[in-house]
């Protein structure tokens, strides 16, 4: 071998917590959290107290227009939170080969499709629900459904932390995360029959209606995760 030939190192395996992407990600979605809580704490604990039971001095409060807005953010930040997340699973975890760099650009494909996945859901619910039922309940499912799913964001960022800071396995990360959607498809469930079913007596059409329109929108988006990873490899 020609001593001028240089030799080949060992590959630097990937960092979560040295990916400058990946970091900016968590500072902006820190910050969108911090001023959605600033701007819309009171909106936010209302929703939280009368999630189970609706108190009669709080049953005909409204949220202001800010007050609206700024809990949108905590929407963005859970589709960031999924992306982000998936992004983990599917370089870290099942071992995907991106041949292209930053890596973490993968997030905002998965990100945009979790985008996706809320927006159709969004709209199958708007043309279901202002079919098939009265104008005051399609109002508090919207706002029981936008809040479970800013829920989501917020119960995921934590354990998205201590994976990349703190010392929590990718197991069981992803572990916990799974524990997440699954507690808020329960609590969306749960809202569903209070809201449109209780004390109709029917329990098919609530089994068909979530399945149809939560747990269906639920595998596509996990089947959109899987070919858009494989076109990730194979394109790029």
């Amino acid at each position: 071998m020609n001593q001028a030939d240089p030799i080949a190192g060992t590959p630097v395996p990937y960092m979560p917590d040295g990916d400058d992407l990946i970091l900016g990600i968590v500072i902006v979605c820190f910050i969108l959290a911090m001023l959605a809580f600033a701007v819309s704490r009171n909106s936010l604990f209302r929703q939280l107290r009368s999630f189970f039971y609706v108190p009669r001095r709080e049953a005909d409060v409204t949220d202001t227009a800010i007050e609206v807005r700024f809990q949108w953010l905590l929407v963005v930040q859970t589709v960031f939170m999924l992306g982000t997340g998936m992004f983990f699973y599917d370089y870290m975890g099942r071992g995907a080969n991106y041949n292209f760099h930053p890596l973490s650009l993968a997030v905002f494909a998965f990100a945009l499709t979790s985008l996706m996945y809320f927006l159709l859901k969004w709209g199958l619910y708007q043309c279901v629900n202002w079919i098939f039922f009265d104008k005051k309940k399609c109002v508090q499912w919207q706002k029981s459904w936008i809040f479970l799913f800013e829920l989501e964001g917020v119960l995921l960022f934590p354990l998205l932390m201590l994976y990349i800071f703190g010392s929590l396995s990718l197991l069981t990360m992803l572990i916990g995360a799974i524990i997440v959607i699954i507690l808020t498809e329960i609590l969306t469930f749960y809202k569903c029959f209070d809201i449109f079913f209780k004390g109709t007596g029917v329990y098919v059409q609530i089994i068909l209606y979530f399945c149809a329109l939560e747990l269906v929108p639920l595998f596509a988006l996990w089947g959109a995760w899987m070919l858009i990873s494989n076109y990730l490899e194979i394109i790029f």
